[in-house]
Formats: C-alpha cells, sequence, structure tokens
C-alpha cells in the first residue's frame, strides 16, 4: 500500500540519517550543516504523523484532517535532498555561486518587474474600462454582455506577469485600442528588465567557470573560498 511504502522510503531515510550522525568526524559542524536538516525533515513528518494517527486522532480522525494535510506539505522536503547533490557536482557548486554572485542583480530585476506589475497593472485595467460598463446584479465590469478581463487592478497583476516575461498564457488580453497600446509597451519593456539581469548571471557565470577550472577537484565539500572577483 501507499502508507506502506513510505514507511519503507522513510525508514531507510532515517537510517541514512542516523548513520551519517553517528560515524561524521565533526559532529557539531554536521549538525550546523543545513543540509543536515533538510535530510531529516525528509522523514520526520511521517513519523509524526503516524504517532497522531495512532495516539492522538485515533478516536477523531476527523479532527486531524488539518494536521495531516500540513505534515504531507511538509514530506516535499524530500524533494529537496536533490540540492545535496551540488555537494558532489562541480557544474552545481559553479551555478550556486554564480546565483550568489549575481544576487543584486537579480534583486534589481525583481525589484523592476514590481514597478512595471504595479504601474502597467493599472494603467491596463483603466484603458480597458474606456467603453465597458458597471453591472450592479454580477458585480462585475462587462463589455457588450461579456465579463470584462481585466476586473481589478491586483487581477491585472497577472496579466503583467505573464507578458513582461513573454510567457502569454492568453487567457486575458486587451481588446481595447489603448489596452493594447499598453501591451505593447509591457512586452518591449519586458525584453530590457528580463534581458539585463541575464547578461548580469552569464557574465559571472564564465567568471565562475574559469575559477572553478583553476581550482583542482578535491572530493566533496571542495568548495572555493569566497569570489569576490564576481561582484565588481
Amino acid at each position: 500500500s501507499t502508507q506502506s511504502t513510505w514507511g519503507v522510503v522513510s525508514t531507510s531515510l532515517a537510517v541514512e540519517w542516523l548513520a551519517r550522525m553517528l560515524t561524521t568526524p565533526n559532529i557539531r559542524l554536521h549538525i550546523k550543516h543545513f543540509g543536515t536538516w533538510m535530510d531529516f525533515l525528509s522523514f520526520f513528518p511521517f513519523y509524526v504523523e503516524v504517532f497522531l494517527r495512532e495516539l492522538v486522532w485515533k478516536d477523531s480522525r476527523s479532527a486531524g484532517v488539518t494536521g495531516f494535510v500540513v505534515f504531507r506539505a511538509l514530506r516535499m522536503a524530500r524533494v529537496f535532498r536533490v540540492l545535496r547533490l551540488g555537494e558532489y557536482n562541480r557544474q552545481l557548486q559553479i551555478v550556486m555561486y554564480t546565483l550568489q554572485a549575481s544576487f543584486d542583480g537579480l534583486v534589481l530585476m525583481a525589484f523592476m518587474v514590481c514597478i512595471c506589475v504595479v504601474f502597467f497593472g493599472s494603467a491596463v485595467y483603466y484603458a480597458e474600462q474606456s467603453d465597458a460598463s458597471w453591472d450592479t446584479e454580477k458585480r462585475e465590469w462587462v463589455r457588450e454582455g461579456s465579463p470584462m478581463f481585466f476586473q481589478s487592478i491586483p487581477l491585472s497583476f497577472w496579466w503583467v506577469v505573464v507578458s513582461i516575461t513573454s510567457v502569454g498564457y492568453g487567457d486575458m488580453y486587451p481588446v481595447t485600442t489603448p489596452g493594447k497600446v499598453v501591451g505593447c509597451v509591457v512586452m518591449l519593456i519586458g525584453l530590457l528588465v528580463v534581458a539585463f539581469p541575464l547578461l548580469i548571471v552569464g557574465a559571472n557565470y564564465q567568471v565562475a567557470l574559469d575559477v572553478f577550472d583553476s581550482i583542482p577537484e578535491q572530493g566533496p565539500f571542495s568548495l572555493p573560498p569566497s569570489l569576490p572577483s564576481l561582484r565588481n
């Protein structure tokens, strides 16, 4: 059954975690490592759920539905075990250091996206209201008897994010001339907002690649020291 499968997987992960705790040469450093507790969360929620189901919520299972959902969501933590591969994979190490060095550029991109979302979300909302009317019964904006896509400014934020990242789901789109003008501006600005930080990431990746190539491989955890040149 599914429950028994989860039990086998969680038990194997727990045994591995305990074995590492007992065999590590530096227990303090191992406890402080983020990956240690990431591995712990991959199996601990299963045992807590079993304990609560059998002892606490045994007579009132419906009372523990919310708790079960929370603990089952915590099981997703085992997915993050994939990040541990970065300790053994040189390419993942390069990517991690590149993102760390490009933090300023990524923050700048997020800041610019937020400004564009608020500004153009408001702009397209008011542009699309040029020939719309308010339906007092349905309490929504309609155009020619059909509901308007942009019912509010917060709903318009979704369209701006989709357009500025060049995804274009097509679930929302402007139909008026002013709205289409705003859409054109959003798509053109999106090229700059996304492309500029990507140039920084690409340049930092090349620098990190050169730095890592100059360091001999010494097995897992052989990370180079700080890379100040990436930020300069």
